[in-house]
């Protein structure tokens, strides 16, 4: 089986046996390693096979690709996968101060599975599978045939506290030539753990996660030292308790990261805080969002699942003040930085100055479709209030939806939102943003083997945009345009077994004609230590723009990171 292809690749991406296609040219097929036409050679005397067509060299990889496409595919059309049993050596430090140490064993299991997405990226890795459960679970299956799962995956892998498998297929095994052999060795086969939550949750962890009776007690924390402040910090990212009062409903107490939707990088239905700050610096894009001070509960149901957070005090984004970066400030007609922050009153009444968000999702085929509701305030200042001149919160309604799924090879997503600004619904105040309707669309594919590549557009459409321009002061105030177009296109290359990653954001806005860039290389030196360097590059016609007002703040930056 080493020299023979038993699998084809369609135009479509689908790959076929030998056995589901015309002989000859006939078959419509490439090599899924080279992309070189094949044919089907279903003769008499040898046993059915493909070969590259006359002209076109055998690639050496061949058969191994088509192998492990094969099985990806196989196994993403599955509804149930049967998770083996794990044994476990626990340690536990009881009340005198005294190590213990015994075997605990994680049973057998079964995961339900409504849909998989092969090659989903998750947030800087790709699994080969993600299956998705009925309730929102999700499980990674990883298909070895002659490389296993890197370092820098598996850590990927364990900080998302993601559950992931391995099958592992032997190439030079004759048994599986045809696409049926194939998904009957796979079922038979055991997979192996390389990542169980539960695992992590039975030891002992630095971040101090403690399980007693259901409950769970999470924290984190970040010290900061600020070289361009001069000062030190402390960021305290998570303090929760989570727990279950029944069998279909979570609930989740104190501070906690809280995200949604179907952007990447752009956000239309996620309303919870952001940390502009941290991500235009150049620290790791996990401290874009900003933790929240709520409460979670989260319902399932078969014909649903529903997700509601309260806020009592409300949360702002941690937007650009001019204390470390400059932006534009429209009052000056200029470029602003520490000689002129901006001076903000936040809404901070407990239990009066709340937010509400809700979000209903289930899956619809093999496609999530969601409902989203917010009602709090603009997250970073949408108003101007005078004297004394300060920046404002105005409130703010949300109401939207998404749809992600399967498409063309890769997966799609759109999400709208229409932004109801209660404090200027006429559009006639010119110190209170108006009213606005967002819309994204997404499409994610893998481009080449280890090459995955993403477009974005998203827009800004604002409402009432008449009444805007007629509210406006005569020679003190510049009209906005009425539409903000934006493009973004995401290119990520993993080399070395995955433990190098060479990766490139770029956003740009025809309407502004405004660019940032965010290239980044990362190297997985084992599995402690990671370096990786990077830059923040913007460009503009414009100092007003919002891209353009940050040109002067274009940075490099580097990084080395040590996990215990």
């Amino acid at each position: 089986m080493a020299d023979r292809l038993d699998f084809g690749m369609l135009a479509t991406g689908m790959m076929v046996g030998i056995n589901e296609v015309a002989n000859g040219l006939e078959c419509g097929c490439v090599c899924a390693a080279c992309r070189a036409p094949l044919i089907a050679r279903q003769g008499a005397i040898r046993r059915w096979h493909f070969s590259h067509a006359p002209g076109f060299v055998a690639c050496e990889t061949g058969a191994e690709t088509a192998l492990h496409r094969m099985a990806k595919q196989i196994i993403a059309q599955w509804d149930d996968v049967t998770l083996p049993p794990l044994e476990v050596r626990v340690s536990q430090r009881s009340v005198t101060g005294q190590t213990i140490a015994r075997d605990v064993t994680i049973p057998e299991t079964r995961f339900v599975a409504e849909k998989g997405v092969i090659e989903a990226r998750c947030d800087g890795f790709v699994p080969d599978v993600l299956l998705h459960g009925p309730k929102g679970e999700l499980l990674a299956i990883e298909v070895c045939v002659t490389h296993k799962v890197s370092r820098a995956k598996q850590q990927r892998v364990a900080e998302h506290a993601l559950p992931m498998i391995q099958f592992s297929i032997d190439l030079a095994d004759d048994s599986s030539a045809e696409a049926a052999e194939l998904e009957q060795r796979l079922r038979e086969s055991t997979p192996e753990w390389i990542f169980h939550p539960k695992e992590a949750e039975l030891r002992l962890q630095l971040e101090a996660d403690k399980a007693w009776d259901g409950l769970v007690l999470k924290y984190r924390g970040d010290f900061i030292g600020d070289g361009v402040l001069e000062e030190g910090d402390f960021d305290l990212r998570e303090l929760s308790l989570t727990f279950s009062p029944a069998s279909f409903v979570d609930v989740r107490v104190g501070r906690q990261v809280l995200t949604w939707g179907t952007g990447d990088l752009l956000f239309v239905n996620d309303l919870f805080p952001k940390d502009w700050q941290a991500f235009l610096s150049g620290r790791d894009v996990e401290y874009l969002k900003a933790p929240s001070d709520a409460i979670r509960t989260t319902w399932f149901t078969d014909w649903v699942n529903i997700d509601f957070v309260y806020t009592p005090q409300f949360d702002h984004d941690r937007f650009i003040t001019g204390e470390r970066m400059s932006f534009y400030n429209s009052l000056y007609g200029r470029t602003v930085g520490a000689d002129r922050e901006v001076n903000f009153n936040a809404p901070s009444t407990w239990f009066e100055d709340d937010e509400y968000a809700l979000r209903l999702y289930r899956m619809v085929g093999s496609a999530e479709l969601a409902f989203y509701a917010y009602s709090g305030y603009w997250k970073s200042p949408g108003g101007q209030r005078f004297p004394p001149m300060q920046a404002t919160f105005p409130k703010l309604s949300v109401y939207g939806a998404s749809l992600r799924g399967n498409f063309l090879n890769g997966i799609g997503n759109v999400e709208l939102a229409y932004y109801d600004s209660r404090q200027d619904r006429g559009g006639d105040n010119p110190f209170v943003n108006n009213s606005e309707f967002r819309l994204l669309l997404g499409y994610e594919r893998e481009l080449a083997k280890e090459l995955t590549g993403s477009v974005q557009y998203y827009l800004e459409h604002m409402m009432d945009y008449g009444a805007y321009r007629n509210s406006l002061i005569p020679l003190i105030m510049d009209a906005r345009d009425q539409d903000r177009h934006l493009f973004t296109v995401r290119l990520t290359k993993l080399l070395m077994r995955q433990d190098l990653t060479l990766s490139l954001f770029a956003f740009f806005s025809p309407s502004d004609v405004d660019t940032y860039l965010r290239p980044q290389v990362s190297y997985k030196v084992n599995d402690q230590w990671t370096v990786e360097c990077g830059g923040n590059v913007f460009f503009g016609e414009k100092p007003s723009t919002f891209f353009g007002q940050f040109e002067d703040n274009t940075n490099v930056y580097g990084a080395v990171r040590y996990s215990f």
